[in-house]
């Protein structure tokens, strides 16, 4: 029934119907997902940092335990707990960020996602132009390569220069890792694109990883590293088969559709159906008026894209803004810090793939606009406790109602990727993906910021958490449906 329903009204296959005949979701579509979503782990743990390399540690010599024997003292002696080196547990402790300079750690978490704005828009256009293989491997080991980099900052100045652009190839590899997959999947499948991560892992991981070892330095290192091995999986992995018949690439597409047939055990596709594929979408491409990268650009300015648009970039700057509002503030939160970290790491690990197991059968504008009014409510609780206590609610409440906001947050998250990939035609989805996530990098610019401010008054990031996310659940009934529908290539 499905296959039937995305057949051309011509008789032609589409993309999707001949992924289908090759065996759907089948062994190269598991190795792709795991390889494509494997990179997430050291990504995770590279954005997610600034939480604990960045903390204020009220007792930062039982942080970094028998390690340090001695300490020294600062020039200006005000500082008695002062190590150097790979001795120091973090950044505060080791460049004495404090005082008058207690906003620099905010800054390199800032300078951190103003990299991820810049590697979204940059490497979005670049994979649109050049192809999802190349960019996406390029984005792995620019990310770890910097990651690796920033561990070695002689000086704060440096290390946010360094921070800057381990954040572009993060912020790169997260526009692009799941349209990359997308292609590769039928629209039964696609959804996984946003609610299957690894990012919980990477949360996980960066918590068990910083309890282990007190060195921030040390840290940084165990965060990037991981990155390398994902550059081993190039070889191995093709480029998209759609990207390359809307580059008329024909002959590559068909060895991608040979490679595909051979991994999953399924007869290859002849020649003569490639070519007819290939017609097909070159046919699409005259009826669309879309001719050259030039027109391509200028697809998205075409009034309903231009509508899709305005309202997914609001939705992305509102998910990413509380979630990493909520993820930054945990220092702020009581209890543990590696465990309020791995409890968040275990939050996601239920809220993306919820989004996932809801949205092929109540669809994508729903199951958004239900996470999404589930984090403001429970948003709306806490501020209400918070004022009806007169700010003496117990913290363990703060925390928890903090933590179930974050599961709206980060199921909403799994969904709006995915739906915005298939809501924008080929030639411009990982531009029109890379501009949200500019929009997203801003939100996520803005939440260290707002964290900051939480340590002054603790219920002011709920307010703004809660007006965002109830202003774009109302903006999400006005986005077409887009599940079970095949993608459009102009």
């Amino acid at each position: 029934m499905l296959r039937a329903s995305i057949l051309m009204p011509d008789g032609h296959e589409n993309i999707e119907s001949l992924l289908l005949s090759l065996g759907g979701f089948s062994t190269f579509q598991l190795w792709a997902s795991f390889a494509i979503l494997s990179p997430e782990v050291p990504a995770a743990m590279i954005a997610m940092l600034p939480v604990f390399v960045g903390a204020n540690h009220a007792n930062e010599e039982a942080l970094i335990g028998g390690i340090i024997g001695n300490s020294s003292s600062s020039e200006s002696g005000e500082d008695e707990n002062y190590f150097v080196g790979f001795q120091a547990g973090s950044v505060i402790q080791e460049w004495n960020l404090r005082g008058s300079s207690a906003w620099v750690p905010e800054m390199f978490t800032s300078c951190f996602m103003m990299g991820m704005m810049s590697g979204a828009i940059c490497g979005s256009q670049l994979a649109d132009r050049y192809g999802r293989r190349k960019i996406h491997f390029l984005l792995i080991l620019t990310m770890s390569t910097f990651g690796i980099l920033s561990a070695l900052a002689p000086n704060p100045w440096v290390y946010a220069v360094l921070r800057f652009f381990a954040g572009v190839g993060v912020g790169g590899f997260y526009c692009i890792y799941s349209i990359y997959l997308m292609e590769f999947l039928t629209p039964g499948w696609r959804v996984i694109c946003g609610s299957i991560s690894f990012w919980f892992a990477g949360e996980m991981a960066l918590a068990f990883c910083a309890y282990l070892i007190p060195s921030w330095r040390l840290l940084s290192l165990a965060a990037a590293l991981p990155a390398f091995l994902g550059l081993m999986t190039f070889p191995w992995l093709p480029e998209t088969p759609r990207w390359l018949l809307c580059h008329t690439q024909t002959s590559q597409a068909t060895s991608v559709f040979s490679q595909i047939s051979s991994w999953n055990g399924t007869p290859p596709p002849s020649p003569a159906t490639i070519a007819s594929l290939q017609k097909v979408i070159t046919t699409e491409e005259e009826n669309s008026g879309s001719s050259g990268r030039t027109s391509h650009s200028l697809t998205l300015l075409w009034s309903n894209f231009r509508c899709r648009l305005a309202i997914f970039i609001a939705l992305f700057f509102s998910v990413a803004f509380s979630y990493y509002g909520i993820t930054f503030n945990a220092k702020n939160l009581s209890g543990n810090p590696y465990l309020n970290m791995g409890y968040m790491g275990l939050i996601d690990m239920i809220a993306f793939p919820a989004g996932s197991v809801f949205s092929n059968a109540l669809g994508r504008r729903r199951v958004t606009a239900l996470f999404l009014s589930m984090a403001s409510i429970t948003l709306c609780v806490l501020i209400g406790l918070e004022i009806y206590f007169s700010g003496e609610l117990a913290e363990i409440y703060v925390t928890i109602l903090s933590f179930l906001a974050r599961f709206g947050v980060a199921g909403a998250w799994g969904v709006v990727v995915c739906f915005c990939q298939e809501s924008f035609p080929t030639v411009v989805r990982s531009t029109a993906l890379g501009i949200c996530c500019l929009m997203a990098n801003t939100g996520g610019v803005l939440a260290p910021q707002i964290a900051f401010v939480g340590t002054v008054w603790p219920m002011f990031p709920h307010v703004i958490f809660t007006a965002i996310i109830i202003a774009s659940t109302g903006m999400t009934w006005l986005l077409p449906e887009m599940s079970g529908k095949p993608l459009e290539n102009f």
